[in-house]
């Protein structure tokens, strides 16, 4: 057997082309054939190609590795494997199917591989993904972000208390690259499966004769659907925190990233918390805002992101223990659990605490929860005494109201029910009222009056005439030895309600005959 010719096993050669122009050599074995037939012809032509040094080789593979990802990387990459398959072929001298099979096979290979590495990293089950895609203009520039801010970056998110919820990734430069909207990002956080992705571009620029970096960033969050004013409102917070543009000095570029990376964690977590608070996980998002801060608890700088931080976080973290309540509440009034109210309590308390008592919400399920556990009308009054008069809704007189009822102070109940059909009134508000009276007079029957009080709630607050009338006729009936003045006015009112159901049936009926 003939020793292979230098040309075909040379990573450097370019026989290909020269075979493939021939017709006779436009098939894989007469290819084959032709590189044993003429050995000599391929070293004379080829033989400039065969000195590689060392240095010439490093670069060669270099290129190939930095043109990878990229469609030209494929070709040249099938180019060499099929160079060296051929000259494999043609040394050892394997027949058509099997050098067939191999080249084939090498090629399947390669493009399994080229496809597979072009896709972007994926979070890891159970976890909480943040991704960062920075493009960088030249490799030198790119090794300095990526040691300086991105590895900074990755090291604070997987340090605090939260350190173990995140996945860090980083966006191959070939994916960052096409990366250029909210759009891209947006779409390549889907594909990454990732809730964070920070992205942005850095480019390096001489200002006044110094060099400079200025780094671009901007950032998207996954959250569930959220109402247009919500999304507004985080697109705000995006804005106000997060750096959009920062020029750092080439001399002190180590401690300028630094900071940036610090600056880009403490406000994606933030962020990440808040989306997190409003696709309804509170207890992550109540770790995150405590995590960030300590953090700026701990730092003495007075830089305006770190103070805003400062102040918006335990905003956010009274807006938590406020929507804690408000389902404790919820699920007590599906099935009047009291374990859920022992939990409003227990929540309360801890709002007592760390904010004060001081929200007109807050305030009214206090004095709900005060009743419900306790039967204690003082407290309850006491709260809700404390609500300022600009928040006195009709919320607040139907509450008072009831609360009147309940200690048999009936003219203080008809003073608040006429205040409340002064205020407005939602429908959901009208049904509460109704199914909490109710439930009260399930738990304790002896409570007649609550009935009078049904009969003007319904009868002026809902509109119910015939529910009104007979809650007035249940109240007259129960209570013949008590409420004597509320009994006249329930026994008038019934007749009030006749009345004008009576005329209104009449100017029915002749509005029907003038119609006719």
């Amino acid at each position: 057997m003939r020793t292979p010719p230098p040309g075909a096993h040379c990573l450097k050669s370019k026989p290909f082309r020269f075979w493939c122009r021939k017709p006779e050599f436009r098939h894989t074995p007469r290819l084959i054939e032709a590189i044993r037939s003429r050995p000599n012809v391929i070293r004379r032509r080829y033989a400039k190609y065969c000195k590689m040094s060392f240095s010439d080789c490093i670069e060669f593979v270099s290129k190939i590795e930095r043109n990878w990802y990229k469609t030209s990387g494929l070709c040249l990459s099938w180019l060499i494997v099929l160079g060296i398959g051929i000259s494999i072929i043609a040394a050892t001298g394997t027949p058509w199917p099997y050098s067939g099979l191999l080249l084939f096979g090498s090629l399947g290979l390669i493009c399994s591989t080229w496809f597979y590495s072009r896709r972007p990293p994926k979070t890891s089950r159970q976890k909480v993904g943040f991704a960062v895609s920075l493009w960088c203009e030249g490799e030198k520039e790119a090794r300095t972000v990526q040691e300086d801010f991105v590895h900074t970056l990755r090291r604070l998110i997987k340090s605090g208390r939260m350190a173990g919820s995140f996945d860090f990734l980083e966006v191959p430069p070939h994916i960052a690259e096409r990366v250029i909207d909210a759009e891209d990002a947006q779409s390549l956080r889907i594909r990454m499966k990732s809730h964070f992705l920070i992205y942005g571009r850095t480019r390096l620029r001489a200002l006044h004769g110094k060099e400079q970096y200025y780094l671009e960033l901007d950032g998207v969050v996954a959250h569930k659907p959220i109402p247009d004013q919500v999304s507004k409102f985080l697109s705000v917070e995006f804005s106000e925190l997060l750096p959009r543009r920062i020029a750092i000095d080439k001399e002190s570029d180590l401690l300028g990233f630094q900071f940036a990376s610090e600056w880009a964690e403490l406000v994606a977590k933030y962020v990440i918390g808040i989306a997190a608070a409003v696709s309804g996980d509170l207890d992550y998002a109540e770790s995150l805002f405590r995590d960030v801060l300590t953090r700026v608890s701990d730092t003495n700088q007075k830089f305006p992101v770190f103070l805003k931080l400062r102040e918006r976080i335990p905003v956010r973290l009274f807006e938590i223990a406020r929507v804690r309540a408000r389902a404790a509440y919820q699920r007590w009034e599906k099935n009047h659990d009291p374990s859920q109210m022992d939990t409003l309590k227990e929540t309360i308390n801890a709002i007592g605490q760390e904010f004060g008592l001081a929200h007109p919400e807050v305030l009214t399920l206090a004095s709900i929860q005060a009743f419900v556990s306790d039967h204690d009308t003082r407290k309850a009054h006491a709260l809700l005494g404390r609500i300022a008069k600009m928040h006195r809704d009709a919320t607040w007189h139907v509450n008072r109201a009831f609360l009147f009822a309940y200690e048999g102070n009936m003219e203080s109940t008809i003073r608040r029910y006429r205040s409340a059909v002064r205020c407005e009134m939602s429908v959901d508000l009208l049904g509460k009222v109704e199914k909490f009276i109710c439930w009260v007079l399930e738990q304790e029957p002896d409570k007649n009056q609550l009935y009078y009080c049904l009969g003007f709630f319904n009868w002026q607050l809902k509109g119910d005439c015939e529910q009104a009338m007979s809650d007035f006729a249940t109240f007259v009936e129960a209570s013949e030895n008590s409420f004597t003045a509320e009994r006249k006015l329930a026994l008038r009112w019934i007749e009030e309600i006749r009345a004008s159901q009576t005329a209104g049936l009449a100017s029915a009926q002749s509005k029907a005959k003038a119609d006719s």
